[in-house]
C-alpha cells in the first residue's frame, strides 16, 4: 500500500506534510496538480517543502490544458437537430454549477493515486465546533469539522477508506497551519495577511475582495486573465455573470473614485 499526500503549496497541505513526518506517519510521496493557474509563491513553497522533507514530488498536469478547455477545444451538441456538430470552442470560465477546474484536478489526482491511501489538507474550523454539540449520533474524527462542508459530508469523510484528513484529526485550523509552516522554515511573507486561502488565481469562485487583491498584488496575473477573457467566445462571464474585462472596468471606476476623494482631502 502506498501513502500519498496531495499538496498545493499552500499553508494547510504544507503544514499537514511537515507534521505527518514529525509524527512518523507513513508517507511515501507528495502529488501536486499543476493547472498552470497557481500563484508563483505556491510553487516556491513546494520547492522548499521538497527540500525540507526529501520526499518525492509527483507533478501532474491536465490533458488537455486548462487554456485548451477554456477557449480552444471543440464542443459539440449532445442532442437536438444539430447533435454532433461543433457549436463553440472551449467551455469558458468555470462557474458555481460547472466547476470543471475542480473536476479535472480531482480526476487527475485520483487516477494517479488509484488505491493508495491519500492524505488531503482540509483544515479544522474551530468556529464551527458548536454545531457539533447536538450531533451525538455521529462522532467525528477527534471532534474535527470542516467549514466548507455540511455536517453530513464531514461524517462521510470517515467512510472513505482510502482518504484521510490529518488536519481535521489533529484539530489544526488555518492560523495554526500558517504558524506551523513559519516555525519550520516555510514563510509566505504577506501573502496570507488578507487572504484565508489561496487556490487557483483564475478561480471564478473567489470573492470580489480576493479579485481586488489579485489585481493589486499580481498585476501580471491579472493581465493574463484579461487576455484569456478576450479569447472566450461566447463569454458567459467570470464572476456573477461579469467577464474579467467588465470587472476591470468596475475596478477602474473604483480607483478613479478613490483618487478623486484622496486628492480632495476626503480620505
Amino acid at each position: 500500500m502506498k501513502y500519498v499526500a496531495s499538496v498545493s503549496g499552500g499553508k494547510c497541505s504544507t503544514a499537514m506534510v511537515l507534521r505527518m513526518l514529525e509524527e512518523n506517519m507513513p508517507l511515501d510521496e507528495m502529488v501536486f496538480f499543476d493547472s498552470g493557474w497557481e500563484f508563483p509563491i505556491m510553487k516556491r513553497a513546494l520547492k522548499k517543502l521538497k527540500s525540507l522533507t526529501g520526499l518525492k514530488l509527483i507533478v501532474l498536469k491536465p490533458d488537455p490544458s486548462f487554456e485548451d478547455i477554456l477557449y480552444k477545444i471543440p464542443v459539440v451538441r449532445k442532442k437536438g437537430p444539430d447533435k454532433g456538430k461543433v457549436y463553440r470552442h472551449g467551455h469558458g470560465w468555470p462557474v458555481h454549477n460547472r466547476r470543471w477546474h475542480d473536476r479535472e484536478m480531482v480526476n487527475v489526482i485520483n487516477r494517479y493515486c488509484g488505491h493508495s491511501i491519500q492524505y488531503i489538507g482540509y483544515p479544522f474550523e474551530r468556529r464551527e465546533k458548536a454545531k457539533m454539540k447536538n450531533r451525538d449520533t455521529y462522532p467525528l474524527l477527534e471532534g474535527g469539522f470542516d467549514r466548507k462542508k455540511t455536517f453530513e459530508e464531514v461524517v462521510d469523510l470517515k467512510k472513505k477508506k482510502n482518504t484521510r484528513y490529518p488536519l481535521v484529526e489533529w484539530g489544526m485550523d488555518i492560523d495554526q497551519c500558517l504558524s506551523y509552516c513559519k516555525k519550520h522554515g516555510v514563510d509566505y511573507g504577506d501573502f496570507y495577511k488578507e487572504r484565508d486561502r489561496a487556490g487557483m488565481f483564475c478561480c471564478p469562485l473567489q470573492s470580489m475582495k480576493s479579485i481586488r487583491l489579485l489585481r493589486k498584488d499580481f498585476p501580471d496575473l491579472w493581465a493574463y486573465m484579461l487576455e484569456m477573457d478576450k479569447l472566450i467566445e461566447p463569454n458567459f462571464g467570470f464572476n456573477h455573470g461579469r467577464t474579467v474585462n467588465q470587472i476591470e472596468e468596475v475596478l477602474k471606476k473604483e480607483d478613479e473614485k478613490i483618487k478623486r476623494l484622496t486628492s480632495g482631502g476626503l480620505l
